[in-house]
């Protein structure tokens, strides 16, 4: 792969694909560490702060996810707004996402049995997955953006939606939305385990990206602008954290801090705030190191991955993971063995799925489309149950 391909339209926006690309990184660390260790390992002190950290990284997720929205609109906002041509580019983008989240739940292995779930299976199916809240974000987003009448109205807006959920996710919850919704839109904010990222909190780091990376690019001096930010948001999530027990900082309809509480959402966006202010203003330093290079790969390739790993690890209908190999019994050496080895087979497909893009992008889209059609059919003739089972 040439170095040109990996170059962006704009080398300003290489920080939060570098960003986004070390989330992948820390999202492989999440998953296998979630399935394999021993239970003797997750008692720890170290696997706590390990465990308490690993939150970070959906929520980077989501604000990368934010931020590469408001790049989008903003470059095509007369586009958009004209239902042009990007527009319907943009919509089917969303709709892919979608289809590969739904693809990823599926419960049974075929179209029948997939009209005739039981209730629970069927919560499965269409529970919020955070490429669920990803699309569901974005489709608010643009209706909000087809409303206004000027994009840096967004940011505004942006930051009230996310202060918003932030601090209804309590009450959303306590308040069950089964009792009151269907349960396809139940799952929208229906609390772990049910839905693994709701829209409460999880669009509200959406949001929070959408909003910082607006003002972002409105400075004049960006530099000053993310040195100030930087220093703003890590003082207050390390305010956040300190003193989270102090009675004004309780907020009384969160049980527990790191599970609803406002101050702990806020906490979490903040420091990233922080990454996504120190990566910019240390990028002229960072761009030039080998693993600047390959977060940056990995961040631009991060759906496949995120997939990729998702399937190798937790295994789906028509694959055993690792999960199922290593449920819950290794220690720290063999954990990092699965982790180097199962990050360097995710970064070479990676790597040259990414070629293929640029430089064989027919033959990319031929794959995608192909390999979609195979997994209807198969659903919808049973191939998996006839080749596996005869």
């Amino acid at each position: 792969m040439t170095e040109q391909s990996l170059k962006p339209k704009s080398a300003r926006f290489e920080f939060i694909d570098i960003l986004r690309g070390l989330s992948v990184l820390w999202m492989i660390e999440a998953h296998l560490t979630d399935v394999v260790l021993s239970p003797a390992i997750k008692q720890t002190f170290l696997f706590y702060l390990i465990d308490k950290s690993n939150g970070f990284v959906a929520t980077i997720f989501l604000f990368c996810a934010g931020a590469g929205f408001y790049i989008a609109t903003s470059r095509k906002f007369d586009d958009y707004k004209k239902f042009r041509k990007p527009l319907w580019i943009y919509l089917r983008k969303l709709a892919f996402i979608l289809f590969i989240a739904f693809a990823m739940h599926l419960p049974v292995r075929n179209f029948t049995a997939l009209f005739n779930l039981s209730n629970g299976d069927f919560i499965r199916f269409v529970e919020c997955d955070i490429l669920n809240t990803i699309v569901y974000s974005s489709l608010l987003a643009l209706l909000i953006f087809f409303v206004i009448p000027k994009i840096n109205y967004l940011k505004y807006i942006s930051i009230g939606i996310s202060l918003v959920i932030y601090y209804s996710t309590s009450f959303v919850w306590a308040a069950d939305p089964f009792q009151y919704l269907h349960p396809f839109f139940a799952t929208w904010f229906a609390e772990w385990p049910v839905s693994h990222f709701p829209l409460t909190p999880w669009m509200g780091h959406f949001f929070a990206g959408l909003a910082a990376t607006s003002f972002f690019m409105e400075a004049e001096n960006k530099k000053k602008f993310s040195l100030r930010l930087g220093i703003i948001s890590i003082s207050l999530a390390t305010f956040l954290l300190i003193f989270k027990e102090i009675p004004i900082l309780n907020y009384p309809y969160a049980e527990d801090w790191w599970y609803t509480s406002p101050t702990h959402f806020i906490f979490r966006i903040s420091f990233v705030i922080f990454l996504f202010s120190f990566l910019y203003y240390f990028e002229d330093y960072l761009k030039n190191k080998f693993y600047a290079h390959s977060l940056l790969l990995m961040g631009r390739e991060s759906l496949l991955l995120y997939v990729g790993n998702v399937v190798l690890i937790y295994g789906s209908i028509i694959n055993t993971g690792i999960r199922q190999l290593f449920p819950h019994q290794v220690g720290w050496f063999i954990f990092l063995l699965l982790f180097i080895g199962l990050t360097a087979m995710l970064y070479q497909i990676s790597k040259g799925w990414h070629y293929l893009k640029i430089e064989k992008p027919i033959y990319s889209k031929l794959i995608i489309y192909t390999l979609s059609i195979l997994f209807i059919l198969m659903l919808y003739f049973d191939w998996y149950n006839k080749i596996v089972y005869g």
